[in-house]
């Protein structure tokens, strides 16, 4: 991951914080807690093949799951 992928990350944990009235800190945090609970739940399944050392912090897996999403403007 670049620098500036994981700026964007944390760029989207800030608007999303500021939309929902906390903190950028208070959002990664609750992130990290959702995506740390998923990995444990789930380790071995196909969903995690592309993280074998452990659950990937937030501003990670937002650029992993965004870099998935198929669209009309990436093709």
């Amino acid at each position: 991951m670049t620098d500036s992928e994981y700026k964007a990350g944390q760029e989207i944990i800030r608007r999303v914080a500021k939309s929902r009235g906390k903190t950028a800190e208070e959002v990664r945090r609750e992130m990290k807690s959702a995506i740390e609970a998923a990995y444990a739940a789930e380790k071995g399944s196909p969903a995690w093949k592309d993280f074998p050392d452990g659950p990937p912090e937030p501003e990670e897996f937002i650029f992993y799951v965004s870099s998935k999403i198929k669209s009309p403007f990436n093709s």
